[in-house]
């Protein structure tokens, strides 16, 4: 291969490479799941893969039993890695180049039934469960790179805190008003105060998966004018501090504009929700906070005794002593807060669909960075046509 290849090549590794960083691997031509998904996530499935073969233990059992149950583990574990790679003609013990359906199936069936082995077909069929839970969310974590994408996002988000703030005061102010009377009514203290952790859970879920139904319904529609480049000065300068940028320059008009496959599509969609969620999340929080200092200053342990009737809902998780007098921290006062916090966090992810000023502060920037990333990726796709 020339020089000229070699560093087309170079570019096109560094491309895929800012792609995952930011969390759109699925622009990543060829992008497979026994290559790049599963393959980076092998490590992880060891150390399950082991963990897991412990549930063979037993207390009823000698400790050579027990060790014996380790050991048949491990080298059921050995045996099937070694066998794999000496039928695709490679060392035995080295790491997989890629993870296929027989180190899949190894690792959703293989301490099952080292446990069913061992005298315990109920829990081998948890443990088999369990792991094709793992297996699923294992793909969409890492062949969505939400990991790289969450820190990237919020990395944007720290930065962008003062207008959170701007975004606070905006959409708030009425809405404090509101939420505010909500929370001194004894009706309110009785239903969340009283309820338990996980109906809790469910009923603030609800509240996000509505917000997520309202971003997805406007993220098609502003995400379908990011892509389409007839400029070349434009393309040049959204790849400017890019790795795509030396490329670009060797451009005598602009690539040809290939359209994007259904998971492209949908992670960028992916994209512009983890920045509008983080978003909301941190005025959730604020907001919760804001009713659990406020709850501590006015609502006395009697009185939310009185509303929630519920003794457990009102012993004290935390009691100091404030402005002269004993102040509680109960469980009670930290439900109510966090039910009216995810309900404020679902208001304003239907203020962010609606409200025009929200969407020119904050979609637009994301927008303009989305629009970068597929600039890249036009140049990418010129590039390794090329090559």
């Amino acid at each position: 291969m020339d020089e000229a290849g070699e560093a087309h090549d170079g570019t096109v590794v560094a491309i895929e490479q800012w792609f995952t960083r930011r969390g759109t691997p699925h622009l990543i031509e060829q992008y497979s799941a026994a290559e790049d998904i599963f393959t980076r996530a092998l490590p992880f499935f060891t150390v399950v893969f082991l963990l897991e073969c412990t549930v063979a233990l037993s207390l009823e059992w000698t400790w050579w039993q027990n060790t014996l149950a380790v050991v048949g583990g491990l080298a059921l574990l050995i045996g099937i890695w070694a066998g794999v790679n000496r039928i695709r003609h490679e060392p035995a013990f080295s790491r997989p180049a890629r993870v296929g359906r027989p180190e899949v199936l190894t690792f959703v069936f293989g301490p099952p039934v080292v446990i069913a082995v061992f005298g315990q077909p109920a829990q081998a069929g948890e443990v088999a469960l369990v792991n094709l839970l793992l297996l699923g969310l294992v793909y969409v974590v890492t062949s969505y790179g939400v990991i790289p994408l969450v820190r990237w996002a919020g990395n944007r988000v720290f930065h962008q805190l003062g207008e959170v703030g701007g975004l606070l005061a905006r959409a708030l102010p009425l809405l404090l008003v509101f939420v505010t009377f909500l929370f001194l009514t004894p009706e309110v203290w009785e239903v969340a105060g009283s309820t338990s952790w996980p109906l809790l859970a469910v009923n603030t879920g609800l509240f996000a998966l509505l917000g997520i139904v309202f971003l997805l319904a406007r993220v098609p529609t502003e995400t379908a004018r990011l892509s389409g480049f007839d400029d070349l000065v434009e393309l040049r300068r959204l790849c400017e501090g890019t790795p795509a940028e030396g490329e670009v320059g060797g451009f005598d008009a602009p690539p040809v504009d290939e359209p994007l496959r259904k998971r492209q599509r949908g992670n960028l969609y992916l994209v512009i929700l983890v920045n509008q969620a983080i978003q909301l999340v941190l005025v959730s929080v604020v907001v919760g906070l804001f009713f659990v200092v406020f709850g501590v200053l006015s609502v006395r342990p009697d009185v939310a005794a009185r509303w929630v009737n519920d003794p457990g809902a009102t012993e004290a998780y935390f009691e100091f002593m404030l402005l002269g007098r004993g102040a509680v921290v109960t469980p009670a006062l930290l439900k109510v807060a966090a039910f009216l916090a995810g309900f404020t966090g679902f208001y304003v992810a239907v203020y962010a669909v609606t409200d025009q000023a929200y969407r020119e502060q904050f979609f637009d920037r994301i927008a303009a960075e989305l629009r970068q990333t597929l600039a890249v990726r036009a140049v990418y796709l010129a590039v390794r046509t090329a090559a």
